[in-house]
């Protein structure tokens, strides 16, 4: 009853804001409105379409246009974030089911206080859809082994082909599983049955199929660079911080909380550990501290080995068991009853927050006649992770005002929309304007410092029209910019799509002076 009730209360400040505070979330939420109009094109052919190509992150599109149908856009969101709340401590649980343990429910507990992870602040709702999709997955591997039937190597695919559509690192986390548990199941002369071994085909495939799609196809430049590694001792505190990130206070606060759950499961019964559980947990957890740090892109450092501490964490947890002592038994308890506290405290007071801003922005989109077409801008000289927050939020003249945003995602072998014009989505830290851009937008949105001056060019082609939460709306003149000469990289110089040290991983920021 208690892990009912902090779910729910977990759950309430989703449904406070029309547009939750991750990064990406209004991204997917304009590609789903698009999508619920027909992948063929409709009223949208002008500005998008689909390549209907076997991806891997098709899954968000798939969930959310059904939803955003039924629902509308803020309310299918915010219905599916609730229910990944849930998902994710319903597949430990047939994790351990599967492993023939009964479900901890300290483990269950983590598992519900790792929904708000760092990937939910950054909007990242593919991946946040991979983590219970791969952990079902591999609940569903492990039956295999018990009970070799067609009907459970049938869900073993539906899963895994579900952790596939997610992201591809859900499935890279199927395999890892798969692998070290097969390892530790030979070594200990245990059988690994012929289902089990032909199960390989599917994962494996759909790992070439992806891994092909994504490096091998158009675009395959933006997602190759060179690795970086780091092995400093932080970010073994960081790897188990990650999955239970809160927005205020030093990060390492929340590693404190798993770090005294896994040190007291330490203390449980040796012969109740699951080897394959705390196998596979510690390499994924090892992986997110010696694993690539980074993959260094032409759109900055993007994360690798950190993405699989969610896996880890949790399948430590749930190998581990109990503290034999009652005493300590409590005291796990009581860790995890603490940050409970704090979690729901931190998750209602960042999106608490976040309502005015949303507000402000809405009510800037909401003068945007339909059909327009609106250029995305970002002009901070230290934007900081709250601005990262909403610096997406343009993305709302889709679904609310019918109208074209370049920045809804589409990159390249990575989402499935494609823009007519120009194919990638543009960055709002680009600002170097080409007259063909000034002479094709409506509109500029723009977000910048407050009580900064007017940035020249944008009043050279355009004219203020209100100002709120941190940007700016402008309306252009695209007939004096059709004679008009491109705005000078002196004048807009963009960042080259280096992430700074304070931003959120994966995000760009602009060293351009004050608007």
């Amino acid at each position: 009853m208690g892990l009912w009730l902090l779910l729910v209360t977990l759950a309430c400040p989703i449904f406070f804001v029309s547009e939750a505070p991750g990064n990406d979330f209004s991204s997917h939420l304009a590609t789903a409105w698009l999508a619920h109009d027909g992948f063929a094109g409709g009223p949208w052919a002008a500005w998008y379409r689909f390549d209907l190509v076997p991806l891997p992150y098709w899954l968000p599109t798939l969930l959310l246009a059904p939803l955003t149908t039924l629902l509308g856009p803020p309310l299918g969101l915010q219905v599916l974030l609730a229910g990944l709340l849930a998902a994710l401590p319903l597949a430990l649980r047939a994790v351990e089911r599967a492993a023939g343990r009964e479900p901890s429910a300290t483990a269950t507990a983590l598992a519900l206080l790792a929904g708000f992870n760092w990937a939910y602040w950054l909007g990242e709702l593919s991946f946040l859809l991979g983590l219970p999709a791969a952990l079902w997955a591999m609940a569903a591997w492990l039956r295999l082994g018990a009970d070799p039937r067609a009907r459970r190597l049938a869900a073993f695919a539906a899963w895994t082909v579900a952790a596939y559509l997610a992201h591809i690192y859900a499935l890279c986390a199927v395999l890892g599983f798969m692998a070290v548990s097969s390892l530790l199941a030979l070594l200990g002369r245990a059988r690994v049955s012929g289902a089990q071994w032909a199960s390989w085909i599917l994962p494996l495939g759909l790992f070439g199929l992806g891994a092909w799609l994504i490096l091998g196809g158009k675009g395959a430049a933006a997602h190759q660079g060179g690795l970086v590694f780091d092995f400093a001792p932080w970010r073994l505190a960081d790897s188990l911080a990650l999955p239970f990130m809160i927005t205020v206070g030093p990060r390492w606060w929340a590693a404190i909380m798993p770090a005294i759950v896994l040190g007291l499961g330490l203390l449980s019964d040796r012969r109740r550990w699951d080897l394959r559980l705390l196998g596979a947990g510690a390499g994924f957890w090892l992986l997110a501290w010696a694993g690539p740090a980074g993959l260094e892109t032409p759109f900055g450092l993007e994360d690798i080995g950190r993405r699989f501490s969610p896996w880890g964490v949790l399948l430590l947890a749930a190998g581990l068991g109990p503290p034999r002592r009652a005493a300590l038994r409590r005291l796990s308890w009581a860790a995890v009853g603490l940050f409970a506290v704090v979690r729901v405290g931190d998750a209602w007071r960042a999106h608490w927050r976040h309502r005015p801003v949303v507000a402000a922005i809405g009510g800037l989109v909401a003068q945007v006649p339909a059909g327009a077409r609106v250029l995305p801008l970002l002009r901070l000289p230290t934007p900081t992770a709250a601005d990262f927050r909403v610096h997406r939020s343009v993305n709302r003249v889709v679904y609310e005002r019918q109208a074209y945003s370049p920045h809804v995602f589409a990159r390249s072998g990575q989402q499935p929309l494609r823009h007519v014009r120009g194919g990638d989505h543009r960055r709002v830290d680009d600002l170097q304007i080409s007259a063909a851009d000034w002479a094709f937008y409506d509109f500029a949105l723009v977000q910048v410092a407050p009580h900064t001056p007017p940035w020249a060019p944008l009043l050279a082609h355009g004219t203020q029209v209100a100002e709120a939460g941190g940007f700016r709306l402008y309306r252009l003149d695209r007939a004096r910019a059709a004679s008009s000469p491109a705005t000078p990289a002196s004048t807009a110089a963009s960042t080259g799509g280096k992430a700074s040290a304070g931003a959120p991983s994966g995000s760009v920021t602009s060293s351009a002076g004050p608007p």
